[in-house]
């Protein structure tokens, strides 16, 4: 089975959102940059304009761009990002063009994320040695780890599914951390810090690795496999009400899996969109919901309560209709 390539988890967050997409420019260390008339709530990285935005509100008007929202240019940006509201950190996935010397993925990572101003640039980088792409980032602030899943050819002719943990990454330069692996490849992964649950799509179904920090084995068989036949190119979970949301990228719509972490979940869905979806983030606080599809993202509140026959909301922000915006976020506990 192939891998889709430059498809991203998203992972289980609260007030503060961050959304991206893929860009240009350049990332390395720099002076401060002068703080934004508003501090940033919603981060938005615009594949058009080769910018990462910062919003004020979580609920941007609709039909909003992130022009004239710029803070920082990044360039290589093919996937996903995450936002630490404990240390104000913003993690950003790239994959540097391959050299002879190197072929890693680096995070870049910018401090003082609220409050970043125009020509921001990131404070350092984290090295995924071997790394071939980042499908998808997961922070939990309260324990200081970076949750990353990643493809490696490094070991075999297949792509592995990669699950690294980061320790200590509000500091972090390298990823020493212990590696596992998690079948032969994965579409799209997510983490729920609070059950310790990796959920990981490989295109037909949600593989399920409970106890996911204890796991010391470089294969892990999954403890629970459900939702056969869910082509899942983007998971985002909800911690606060077991919930995991599935990006259905060839039924065009958005599942639920009610009750995610226990023996039986419950599969709700799928809500069709006026294009596939590729990417979804959680705000658990505010129970709802980011979609980016067809170059639009969609707000759906209420999204515990989404249904087949839910209305499909006026896109929040707006960009080409090849632009693809990848979503991610962290949960306040």
């Amino acid at each position: 089975m192939k891998v889709r390539s430059g498809l991203v988890a998203s992972t289980c967050w609260s007030a503060t959102v961050v959304l991206s997409c893929f860009i240009a420019g350049c990332g390395g260390g720099g002076p401060a940059s002068p703080p934004p008339a508003h501090p940033s709530s919603l981060f938005v990285v615009d594949a058009s304009t080769a910018a990462v935005a910062g919003f004020d509100s979580t609920t941007p008007p609709a039909g909003s761009t992130a022009a004239g929202h710029n803070l920082a240019l990044l360039s290589n940006t093919d996937g996903p990002v995450a936002y630490d509201p404990v240390h104000d950190l913003l993690y950003v996935a790239t994959t540097p063009p391959h050299t002879s010397n190197d072929s890693s993925a680096q995070i870049r990572v910018f401090e003082h994320a609220r409050t970043l101003g125009a020509g921001a640039m990131p404070a350092r980088s984290i090295s995924l040695e071997n790394s071939q792409q980042i499908q998808g980032m997961a922070v939990d602030g309260a324990s200081d780890t970076l949750w990353v899943f990643e493809r490696d050819m490094i070991y075999t002719t297949v792509d592995d599914a990669i699950i690294r943990r980061v320790g200590s990454a509000s500091t972090a330069t390298s990823s020493p951390d212990f590696v596992v692996t998690l079948g032969h490849w994965t579409e799209s992964a997510t983490y729920d810090p609070v059950r310790d649950i990796v959920y990981a799509s490989d295109g037909s179904g949600i593989r399920v690795l409970s106890q996911a920090s204890a796991s010391k084995y470089w294969i892990a068989a999954p403890t629970q496999e459900f939702g056969t036949g869910i082509d899942g190119v983007a998971l985002a979970c909800d911690t606060a009400r077991d919930i995991v949301y599935v990006a259905d990228g060839a039924g065009g719509g958005i599942g639920l899996m009610l009750n995610a972490s226990t023996a039986s979940p419950t599969f709700v869905g799928l809500r069709l969109l006026p294009a596939p979806p590729t990417s979804l983030a959680v705000d658990s606080a505010n129970d709802r919901l980011y979609v980016s599809a067809g170059g639009s993202v969609y707000v759906f509140d209420q999204a515990s309560r989404l249904t087949t026959q839910s209305p499909v909301p006026a896109p929040t922000i707006v960009g080409a209709a090849s632009d693809r915006y990848w979503l991610a976020g962290a949960t306040i506990r």
